[in-house]
């Protein structure tokens, strides 16, 4: 098969054009591990913004358990025993910094996340 130069030479400004293009792109972040369970009890939930359905005491939780997706309210979706389920991030630790957001009750200020937190929520 005979190949033109100005085909040959379009096909490698083409794949310069690509690796360049692929070099600059951010690289698809990996959601982590839960490396550490910081509850007596992990409580599981079945969605992202669901109830609890079942609670495990932290300490039998073998770990590390691979995090599946990262919720909009932060909640964790992981496989344990075969079985998906969402976890609240106060009670393990990841590999990856994960924010929680402090979100205060105009009733009562001391629903903070946390006692640093809670001057954020007064008046």
């Amino acid at each position: 098969m005979k190949v033109s130069p100005r085909s040959a030479l379009a096909a490698a400004l083409f794949v310069l054009g690509l690796a360049l293009h692929l070099a600059d792109a951010p690289a698809l972040a990996e959601p982590g591990q839960v490396i550490a369970i910081k509850s007596k009890k992990l409580n599981l939930y079945s969605a992202a913004d669901g109830p609890r359905v079942d609670a495990l005491p932290g300490d039998t939780v073998k770990t590390p358990i691979p995090i599946l997706q990262v919720a909009p309210n932060n909640r964790l979706k992981v496989e344990i025993g075969g079985t998906q389920y969402w976890l609240a991030p106060h009670q393990v630790e990841t590999d990856e910094k994960i924010a929680v957001e402090v979100r205060c009750r105009d009733q009562v200020s001391s629903y903070a996340s946390t006692r640093g937190n809670l001057e954020k929520c007064k008046p």
